[in-house]
């Protein structure tokens, strides 16, 4: 079983705990990666099933599972931080704290931002959540987390 490093603990943590109350003769096997580490393993036959953004690739069968929007964590200081919304081109100035590659997120980001007219400029890059509000607090750059 994939399940991507972000959102797991969230999303998944009590279903594979009920999962194995349920079914305690069942071993399974935990793989954590991002989206594109887990379509590359389901389809290599690495992993039975995995979790992840929607694929990208038609060649998936998937089922939804949530859909959390994205939300902008800005340093206390940012010019935007007091809005109530900040729309994507408004942050082109500021430097992005970025997902490692193997996270479809990273392609999702870079699109939007050349579609928003600009190329996002790397403050960072991490594939932890809290390591990257981390750097958010010390005022490295914005970072888009899923809600």
């Amino acid at each position: 079983l994939g399940l991507p490093l972000l959102g797991a603990d969230a999303l998944f943590a009590q279903r594979f705990a009920e999962y194995r109350r349920r079914y305690p003769n069942i071993a399974v096997h935990l793989v954590e990666g991002g989206s594109k580490t887990m379509e590359q393993a389901v389809l290599a036959g690495e992993l039975e099933l995995a979790g992840s953004l929607t694929p990208a690739d038609d060649g998936f069968d998937y089922q939804p599972f949530c859909n959390e929007p994205l939300d902008v964590l800005l340093p206390a200081g940012h010019p935007k931080a007091a809005a109530a919304s900040v729309a994507l081109g408004e942050l082109a100035d500021s430097p992005f704290l970025l997902y490692q590659q193997s996270f479809t997120l990273y392609d999702r980001l870079l699109r939007a931002c050349l579609e928003a007219g600009y190329s996002p400029r790397e403050g960072g890059r991490s594939g932890q959540a809290d390591f990257l509000g981390a750097l958010v607090a010390a005022n490295q750059g914005v970072v888009l987390l899923p809600r």
